[in-house]
């Protein structure tokens, strides 16, 4: 929680700037966007590291090394939403097949305030908490992706970039 109020410390600081000194509003988005820790790794999800059971690293396709011990690194953007929609995949193969289930299981009460983002994804997607989701429904897990990824970095994800990752399943 630390972390997010010291971005928004420094981006209304930030934007406080720009605005005396009459930047223009794309500028802002660059420099805004080179702030969020999700941006800078090109993970819009902030997946975090993970291993497998023999305690080999966990790797991604696009997945890259890099000097964040925490979250992972890919090597594009389109990786990062590629990887969002792989792991949500994934949780609805085992189960966790609503927003409420799902966002329980990513961002646990331990980590987050998990009502809010439960309620955010939720209003941002327009799709209701208990709604059911397919695996197979790119319609509804873009809408989800995009939420989720507004959630983790406080600003609207870039539908380009999804539809690139999404491209990058098949």
């Amino acid at each position: 929680m630390k972390d997010k109020n010291l971005i928004w410390f420094i981006l209304i600081g930030l934007a406080l700037f720009l605005f005396i000194y009459r930047k223009p509003v794309k500028q802002i988005a660059k420099v805004v966007t080179a702030l969020t820790r999700g941006y800078r790794n090109n993970n819009p999800g902030n997946i975090s590291l993970t291993y497998n059971s023999d305690g080999t690293k966990r790797l991604w396709s696009g997945e890259i090394e890099g000097s964040d011990k925490r979250f992972k690194i890919f090597k594009s953007m389109a990786y990062g939403y590629r990887a969002m929609f792989a792991l949500l995949r994934e949780y609805i193969g085992k189960g966790y097949n609503t927003i409420d289930l799902i966002i329980n299981r990513y961002a646990p009460s331990s980590e987050n305030n998990t009502n809010a983002y439960i309620n955010t994804v939720t209003k941002r997607s327009g799709i209701n908490k208990d709604t059911k989701i397919a695996a197979s429904d790119l319609v509804t897990l873009t809408k989800l992706v995009s939420a989720m990824s507004y959630v983790e970095n406080g600003l609207p994800a870039n539908e380009i970039e999804i539809d690139e990752g999404k491209k990058l399943l098949t």
